[in-house]
């Protein structure tokens, strides 16, 4: 099947996956809702109205933080218009299938198997697809065995995967225009640069639509987009811009750094009734982690402590994080490390209170530096807990420059953990 008539198949008039007049946007027939769990299922209901699992902090402390990682490197309120809303369990819009009642389970902090970064996506997306006919993906290259780094490889439904045009524009339309009328989309761009075709779509269409109907209608659209660079790319296959699409009202952005991370925000993101913009870098891939095979989400604007310290606190994103753990255990330096795993909605009580703790702040993002997330962060702080400050905030990130494509250029261009051991080491030593 085409994939323009796959969805002209799968989309009904009306606003209504029922194609009825008038007919409530829900799902199909459905078992069990995303929202309808309760404590004596074993569930609990966070802040951010997310379903959480015991032990979200996602794979223990510090050291298997820094050593199990290997290898190369909400809806809101009825009417609400801002994703950092609380969102009600048990509404309409969130009826993911599943199986049986209480199917997720409390995912375990370690042990189990170990998988990469890339097939822990891959499950995400399968299990989505399983338990919730809604799902499909789009994009290019969605339905080569090779594409997107193997992660769209031997799905269970493999007829729910478009292999689409180069036409990023074109594609995200359609994704938007699937999500408006009651389906689940995963749009799949090769590249965050090429996503830059779609940001009419992104920025005035699917980021806007709820707020411009006063919250009727939903865009549960995941938009992934792999970021960063990889040997020799040069300026235009490398750049990772999180900040960028934080920067947008009614978009969340969500950056995962591990592969037990990955899986539960992105079976999050696909459940959430937000558009979600999910930023994968490319050299986390082949990473490996302990990942359990059930299905569990991880709340979208919560963050963890990658690891406990009471000297400086590193606030790192993405593959930063790794180098920064790495950074850390090497030169044994007594830094606490934030993973924030989304830049929007952003866990600020975390941050402030290790700021709290430690009195000062290096936010880490490889990202270009003006008005950028690690901005957005020593904005936070400084705002927040400036009294608590021993020394001003600091953040590093890539030059103001586009990214070089030689290799000896590269090596002077991105951070890594011996600059950014350097860096804490200066800041610890009272040097600017």
């Amino acid at each position: 099947m085409c994939w323009i008539s796959f969805v002209e198949a799968s989309c009904r008039p009306c606003g209504s996956p029922t194609g009825e007049a008038g007919a409530a946007r829900a799902g199909p027939a459905l078992p069990v809702g995303w929202g309808r769990f309760d404590a004596a299922a074993g569930f609990a209901v966070g802040e951010l109205g997310v379903q959480e699992v015991a032990g979200a902090e996602g794979g223990g402390g510090a050291d298997e933080a820094a050593g199990g990682v290997e290898g190369d490197r909400e809806a809101a309120e009825e009417g609400g218009f801002g994703p950092e809303g609380a969102q009600q369990a048990g509404e309409p819009g969130q009826a993911f299938l599943a199986e049986a009642e209480g199917f997720f389970g409390a995912a375990p902090e370690g042990g189990g198997r170990i998988i990469t970064f890339k097939d822990a996506i891959r499950e995400a997306i399968d299990q989505a697809m399983i338990h919730d006919p809604r799902v499909f993906a789009i994009g290019l290259d969605a339905d080569d065995k090779f594409g997107v780094f193997g992660s769209m490889l031997n799905l269970a439904h493999p007829e729910r995967v478009i292999g689409a045009p180069i036409s990023e524009n074109a594609v995200t339309g359609i994704a938007l225009g699937a999500a408006l009328n009651g389906l689940r989309p995963i749009c799949i761009h090769l590249r965050v640069d090429f996503l830059l075709v779609a940001m009419d779509q992104v920025v005035n269409y699917i980021a806007k639509w709820r707020y411009m109907t006063r919250g009727r209608l939903e865009v549960p659209i995941v938009v992934r987009a792999v970021i960063g660079r990889g040997w020799g790319c040069g300026a235009q296959h490398s750049q990772s811009l999180g900040g960028l699409f934080a920067h947008i009202p009614g978009l969340k952005v969500v950056m995962p750094s591990n592969p037990y991370d990955v899986k539960g925000l992105f079976l999050a993101a696909v459940k959430d009734d937000w558009p979600v913009i999910f930023l994968e870098h490319r050299w986390l891939y082949k990473n490996t982690g302990s990942v359990p095979e059930d299905m569990y989400v991880l709340p979208l604007g919560k963050g963890r402590i990658a690891r406990a310290g009471n000297k400086l606190t590193v606030v790192a994103t993405s593959l930063a994080v790794i180098d920064t753990l790495n950074a850390v255990s090497g030169a044994n330096l007594d830094v606490e490390v934030i993973d924030p795993r989304c830049l929007k909605p952003l866990d600020e009580e975390l941050i402030l209170a290790s700021v709290r703790k430690t009195g000062r702040l290096l936010a880490v993002d490889y990202d270009f530096p003006a008005c950028g997330f690690a901005a957005e962060v020593c904005a936070v702080v400084a705002e927040k807990a400036a009294h608590h400050l021993k020394s001003p905030v600091q953040r590093m990130t890539f030059p103001e420059s586009p990214m070089p494509a030689s290799g000896i250029l590269e090596k002077a261009y991105y951070p890594n953990p011996d600059s950014i051991a350097a860096r804490i080491r200066a800041m610890l030593d009272g040097v600017r």
